[in-house]
């Protein structure tokens, strides 16, 4: 039983980019060129931005029975899940994607960010000392969901 959904969206600029970079280099490789190896390199560009784009899709929270659960993707590529057990506390910030944590998606190694939009999430501060920032567009519900959940 969920009893919290968010699905957040990059914006559209982002989209934009990454789709016309998609286009356009592959175009851009095949003009220079008339070889085969071209048209494969264009057919290569293109399918590595085709992926790139579906890794890129939505952000999806969710807050079930058992835990916080995170995942990125059209197709999910990336999902992370937060047992409540494992979450000492969280709090509502306010940050700045790119100076604190590079920018958004999937960010740090090891992963200490996911976001997808906005400049403001849940903190979450970890039983094993770490901490995780999940962005999202309604915080105070996030936080408000949660919280009776942890301890």
């Amino acid at each position: 039983m969920e009893r919290y959904r968010e699905v957040q969206r990059y914006d559209l600029w982002v989209d934009i980019l990454v789709l016309g970079m998609g286009l356009f280099m592959p175009i851009a490789i095949l003009m220079s060129s008339k070889e085969m190896k071209d048209a494969i390199a264009a057919l290569f560009v293109a399918l590595l931005m085709g992926l790139i784009w579906t890794a890129m899709g939505p952000m999806t929270t969710v807050i079930d029975g058992e835990a916080l659960r995170v995942r990125f993707g059209l197709v999910t590529l990336y999902r992370r899940s937060f047992a409540f057990e494992t979450i000492q506390s969280a709090e509502v910030v306010t940050y700045n994607p790119i100076r604190e944590y590079g920018g958004w998606g999937i960010r740090g190694i090891p992963v200490t960010c996911l976001n997808a939009r906005g400049n403001r999430g849940v903190k979450l501060k970890l039983k094993d000392g770490k901490s995780m920032l999940i962005g999202s567009q309604k915080p105070e519900e996030l936080y408000a969901r949660l919280k009776p959940l942890i301890g």
